[in-house]
């Protein structure tokens, strides 16, 4: 009996909520908190398999289940379709935890007992969000994003928890009355209303209210209409004491967002500037949509190819395109976004069905509601953010979506049972499982521990211990290549060339030929890649005398094309600037430094020779009061860094 437990609800919680905990530690990873949270996943696949044996494997066959898979399925086939394979699979490891999560829950022995430890799980973790967001919010007065990157996600994740445990009470109160469960269901739903209405999210706002619209008019016939009432009263108590603490900010956030539309189909109309910066976004992407193939770019692969689309006026991290259908129609092309929509149809027809139907119980019929709500509030959110690409969002909704499958499904509804293991025996079927799930789980590991390495050989050639960076590098290579691991290579042997005597023509030729190499086996691994390309110019640059003689036009060629591909690339306009002025064209130099001035460059300190440069080449210009005015803001920009570094020395001791 405790073996039987152990596997029905302990070991799948304890894996599920691991991933996701996972994901919301690791958010800040990027893929590396993927390459850690996927394992934990695969691992509940794996107990799942073996434990249907007996039963044979559950393939549901219903309006959910094969638009999600044949999404899956199209994702896999677009990694191989991607012009860079290895951030698509990575990506398709990203997004295809949604429907791998659908099919976990699916396959569990008992669905019905891990979703009771799940919602508890989630809970609990929803409310410690919730508990950090409001502390960060009244005490720290910094932005309530809870452990997540922004708290837009924070929002996202906290309705996709909270709207489901409105349902919950909605069933329960009645027939509970005020106990004491009951009261601490209502504080949990209002600090969780609370911290959703402080994060000030405008997409995560607009999503709550919609979703506690549907969930409060499918209630008002089925529960008595105190209890519907007393959600309301939660929510406009707890948004009106967040507005109170906000200054009257909630107010003007959520009236902006109700008057958004117009601005985001004119990004020259006078509005919000959060708000702008998405239509700006959304026009840009549009302009890569249309160069992208109909089958599409492939999983992840936007960050990659949008700079180049990026208009002066995009202040984003030029990552995301804020809207995932968009995103996922530039990436997975036409089918993607096709077997999205018949995806998201089908929830909805299914959840009419459900609400049409007098053969479900009220009870049934108030828990499907639910689910659908919170579901619906992430959808609406995601047409302004990029939830279908946070971990921590996809593997709830994937459990959740197949929650709703479950219960929204037609009794008569077609099964198919597959029983390898009849056919292999128990001991063969549980191998072929292991087996099959080694693949992605040591890909996986691999990733990590490449990053592992790899930062280790980045840190190891700043330093100018060549001889380590190359043993990292190595490794990591080993482990997983990419195009940063031959770039980072190329940067090693342009280093080394740099450290042999001129006279050494031989060494010094042999690692100009392996840098060439490394630089183009990063082209060719990442298209994309601006860095290769700035590489070779200043390889060409850096090494005049192997290079050929028409050096200086292949030097400005591989600038060129550098800056056309990121004009963001601030080390490659002031290289290619530097180049430029010792060549006597210094008017040139400064047009190329001023222009880079109309764009946002990171946060990073390595922009202080970029402006100190500038200033120079203004003041050599006769332009005195400009060259004042780059120098004051260079004094400024070190005197923050110096506070932010010290800020980050006294937190770490």
């Amino acid at each position: 009996m405790l073996k039987a437990r152990l596997l029905a609800t302990a070991l799948p919680v304890g894996l599920a909520g691991g991933a996701i905990i996972t994901a919301i530690v690791l958010a800040e990873a990027g893929f590396v908190g993927v390459a850690l949270a996927t394992p934990l996943q695969l691992i509940l696949l794996g107990v799942a398999l073996c434990a249907s044996h007996e039963r044979g494997v559950r393939l549901p066959l219903n309006p959910v289940s094969v638009p999600l898979s044949l999404l899956w399925l199209w994702m896999g086939l677009s990694v191989f379709l991607s012009p860079v394979q290895y951030v698509s699979l990575m990506g398709f490891f990203l997004v295809g935890s949604l429907p791998l999560a659908f099919w976990l829950y699916t396959w569990l022995p008992d669905p019905e007992r891990f979703w009771r430890g799940l919602v508890a799980g989630l809970t609990a973790l929803a409310l410690m969000l919730a508990l950090i967001s409001i502390y960060q919010s009244l005490l720290a007065h910094s932005p309530p994003k809870s452990l997540f990157v922004q708290q837009n996600t924070n929002a996202a994740f906290l309705n996709l928890v909270a709207v489901p445990l409105s349902a919950y009470f909605l069933v329960r109160a009645p027939v509970e009355r005020l106990t004491s469960r009951v009261i601490l269901s209502a504080l949990t739903l209002f600090c969780l209303y609370s911290a959703i209405a402080m994060t000030l999210s405008r997409g995560g706002l607009l999503g709550f209210w919609a979703a506690i619209a549907v969930l409060v008019l499918s209630a008002v016939r089925r529960v008595p209409v105190r209890y519907p009432a007393i959600v309301m009263v939660l929510a406009f108590v707890a948004f009106g004491l967040a507005n109170l603490q906000t200054g009257g900010v909630l107010t003007d956030r959520f009236e902006s967002a109700m008057g958004s539309m117009q601005v985001m189909l004119d990004p020259n109309d006078a509005g919000d500037a959060s708000i702008q910066q998405r239509s700006v976004i959304w026009h840009a992407s549009a302009e890569l949509l249309r160069d992208a193939p109909w089958y599409g770019l492939g999983p992840s692969t936007f960050g990659l190819a949008y700079p180049a689309y990026s208009p002066v006026e995009d202040l984003s991290s030029l990552q995301y395109v804020h809207n995932d259908y968009l995103q996922f129609w530039i990436e997975l092309g036409y089918p993607g976004v096709l077997l999205l929509l018949w995806l998201g149809l089908s929830v909805v027809w299914m959840y009419l069905a459900v609400l049409r139907s007098k053969d479900v119980a009220d009870e049934k019929r108030m828990e499907v509601t639910g689910l659908f709500a919170g579901m619906l509030a992430v959808a609406a959110h995601s047409f302004f953010d990029y939830n279908f690409y946070i971990l921590a969002i996809l593997i709830p909704l994937g459990f959740m979506l197949g929650r709703f499958a479950a219960l929204a499904c037609a009794p008569d509804a077609t099964v198919w049972y597959a029983r390898p293991s009849v056919i292999l025996g128990n001991k063969a079927f549980y191998a072929l499982v292991v087996i099959a799930l080694m693949f992605p789980v040591s890909l996986l590991a691999s990733y990590s521990a490449m990053e592992h390495f790899y930062v280790k050989g980045k840190e190891a050639l700043i330093a100018g211990d060549l001889g380590a960076a190359e043993q990292s590098l190595n490794r990591a290579e080993q482990l997983f290549d990419t195009s940063d691991i031959q770039y980072a290579r190329a940067l090693l042997y342009m280093e080394a060339i740099r450290a042999l005597p001129q006279r050494n023509d031989a060494r010094r030729q042999e690692f100009y030929d392996m840098a060439s190499v490394a630089l183009e086996r990063a082209k060719v691994m990442n298209p994309f890649e601006s860095n290769a390309e700035f590489g070779r110019a200043m390889l060409y640059q850096d090494n005049p005398e192997l290079s050929g003689e028409k050096w200086v036009e292949r030097a400005n060629e591989a600038y060129k094309t550098t800056l056309a591909m990121d004009p963001r690339h601030y080390p490659a306009r002031l290289s290619y600037a530097r180049l430029l002025a010792a060549r006597g064209e210094k008017t040139e130099a400064l047009q190329l430094l001023e222009a880079g001035l109309a764009y946002r460059f990171p946060n990073d300190p390595q922009i202080l020779p970029y402006a100190r440069y500038l200033a120079q080449l203004r003041r050599e210009q006769g332009d005195v009061k400009g060259s004042e005015r780059i120098e004051q803001q260079v004094r400024a920009w070190e005197e923050w860094w110096r506070n932010a570094a010290a800020k980050m020395y006294f937190s770490a001791h």
